[in-house]
């Protein structure tokens, strides 16, 4: 019993043994397809008949250009005045361009500190074109009305914008302190029209008699600038800064790149003509840089000249050399040769050769050069731009006629007809352009 038992146990082993196995090989089986069912398929899309690989060209690669739109500022002085109105606002400056190169050329040494107020007034640029119909950006320019300056202000102007000239010192001829006050000026006709068409009326004719013409015929844009209730000369005046205006923007003309400037301060005595001579300026160029000076010598009076930036250090050093050797004096009830020659700490001879025009008798009031060893009666030389004939970019006015033009200017008709190919019978209106050879005092 005990052996079958063993028997019958021994099977049952066997039995669940082969159970087990297969068991173990079924799993294995099962798992071996399911890992077959997941296996990742690598497919070649390029070799299949219907998807063709894209043509890669070898050549230069294109890069796809982007076009930047750079907006102009927007022109103020443009707002709102029709394009048909532009146009013959440009037809009407057409004229002046004849004579650019020359307005260009003279701007240079002025217009960047004309340009550089405007930017600090925060005013339209402009404004820069005003100064070349009212002067042709000539900053000796006197109209027959006593206008004076760039910006051609009027005495009476002048005085109420607080314009004060000390002996010695133009300041409607000073760059700076008439375009501050030209810009402030025209900055209140601005906010008084409400109209730059109007601000610029209102600068040539004066905002009363604007203002009264207004009263009669009220104007607004849409009416046309020809229908501005002002005189012909007037709309002009205003259409011609327009006409300008429009040409700048639309780049049809184009001022140069102007000369900086920077300002030296030279103490006193100091002679303006010396100074120049030791530099690369001539004295024209060192007195269109700065008009507002009347004499060549300011022997009691520091003074502000403003000069070229790159050629500032240079000039800086010579001023250091330009004390006045030569002084000019009115001869005084008394004097003498020999009492001179005491004053002035030389001999008589030597005062003589100075002086080869003067004879033996001194008349008071003459002048008389000396050395510059003492400046009590010094009397300072001109500002030589002053002293003789100038150049005047003239605007004809209603009643002109070439005579009585040359009067005022100290001319002749013929002189005038010559310069501007005209005939001495012919025909001048309002309006019109002259240049003038004028001689010009000082203040």
């Amino acid at each position: 019993m005990l052996f079958s038992r063993n028997k019958y146990t021994r099977t049952i082993y066997t039995l669940l043994s082969l159970s087990m196995a297969m068991l173990i090989i079924l799993l294995e089986g099962c798992t071996h397809k399911k890992m077959l069912a997941y296996q990742p398929v690598a497919l070649d899309l390029y070799s299949s008949p219907t998807v063709q690989p894209p043509e890669v060209s070898l050549g230069k690669l294109e890069t796809p250009q982007t076009t930047i739109s750079v907006e102009k500022p927007h022109n103020t002085v443009l707002e709102n005045i029709s394009p048909i109105d532009i146009e013959k606002a440009r037809e009407l400056a057409k004229p002046i361009l004849k004579y650019w190169n020359n307005i260009d050329q003279r701007s240079t040494l002025v217009r960047a500190r004309i340009l550089s107020i405007i930017e600090q007034m925060q005013m339209p640029p402009s404004l820069q074109v005003i100064p070349v119909i009212e002067s042709a950006y000539q900053p000796y320019a006197l109209s027959h009305a006593g206008a004076m300056g760039l910006w051609q202000i009027m005495p009476g102007t002048a005085r109420h914008l607080g314009l004060n000239s000390p002996h010695g010192f133009n300041a409607r001829r000073d760059v700076n302190q008439s375009t501050k006050a030209a810009l402030r000026y025209l900055d209140t006709l601005h906010k008084q029209f409400n109209s730059w068409p109007l601000a610029f009326a209102a600068y040539h004719l004066g905002p009363n008699a604007l203002a009264s013409r207004l009263n009669k015929s009220p104007w607004k844009f849409s009416d046309g600038l020809s229908n501005m209730p002002v005189p012909e000369i007037t709309h002009t005046y205003v259409a011609q800064i327009i006409g300008l205006a429009s040409l700048m923007d639309s780049g049809d003309i184009e001022f140069s790149d102007p000369v900086n400037t920077r300002t030296i301060e030279l103490e006193a005595p100091v002679d303006l003509a010396l100074l120049a001579s030791l530099t690369d300026l001539s004295i024209e160029q060192l007195f269109t840089l700065n008009p507002k000076l009347d004499y060549q010598q300011y022997l009691k009076q520091s003074i502000q000249l403003d000069v070229p930036a790159d050629a500032f250090e240079s000039i800086q050093t010579a001023a250091l050399s330009s004390r006045p050797k030569l002084i000019q004096i009115n001869i005084r009830p008394g004097d003498s040769w020999y009492k001179l020659s005491k004053s002035y700490r030389t001999t008589v001879q030597h005062l003589q050769n100075l002086n080869p025009q003067t004879g033996k008798v001194l008349y008071t009031g003459k002048l008389l050069t000396v050395p510059a060893n003492q400046f009590g009666s010094a009397t300072s030389r001109t500002n030589p731009m002053l002293s003789k004939q100038r150049r005047v970019y003239y605007k004809v006015r209603n009643g002109d006629s070439l005579w009585s033009i040359a009067k005022r200017f100290g001319t002749t008709p013929e002189a005038i007809a010559k310069f501007n190919q005209k005939h001495t019978n012919g025909i001048i209106r309002p309006g019109d352009y002259l240049w003038i050879y004028a001689h010009i005092q000082p203040s």
